[in-house]
């Protein structure tokens, strides 16, 4: 498959087409009103402000993490559950270089826009 075809192929199939179908529909149902949203970049340039979040949003007490010492505790058999995701944690959370149009071109990322314009809405992305 080449980038055009994997983008056909997994904006309607597991596990990226039917998340965001279930999250579009949540959209319009306005269930999403009851969600909290915490946006990976958002996570990864400033965990300790989105974690806060996640506490005060479950009303819970804090616990202070050290983001730059995460240790695997969990080890998934990948025969198991498939290829999706990356089951290696990194140590450290870090930003993510933006290097999307890199990766899949700005053709495609300009049909992902017009597609999921209400995603890119919703969530403030330009």
């Amino acid at each position: 498959m080449n980038t055009d075809t994997r983008l056909q192929h997994f904006s309607v199939s597991p596990p990226v087409g039917p998340a965001l179908e279930w999250l579009y529909d949540s959209h319009l149902q306005g269930y999403d009103s009851h969600f909290l949203y915490i946006r990976f970049e958002d996570f990864t340039t400033n965990p300790e402000t989105e974690i806060q979040r996640i506490y005060n949003y479950l009303e819970i007490p804090y616990y202070k993490h050290d983001f730059d010492n995460i240790q695997q505790l969990t080890h998934e058999n990948d025969v198991i559950h498939g290829i999706f995701g990356d089951h290696q944690i990194q140590n450290s959370i870090k930003p993510v270089p933006q290097d999307y149009i890199s990766i899949l071109g700005f053709h495609n990322c300009d049909k992902i826009k017009q597609h999921y314009q209400w995603y890119f809405n919703k969530f403030n992305y330009q």
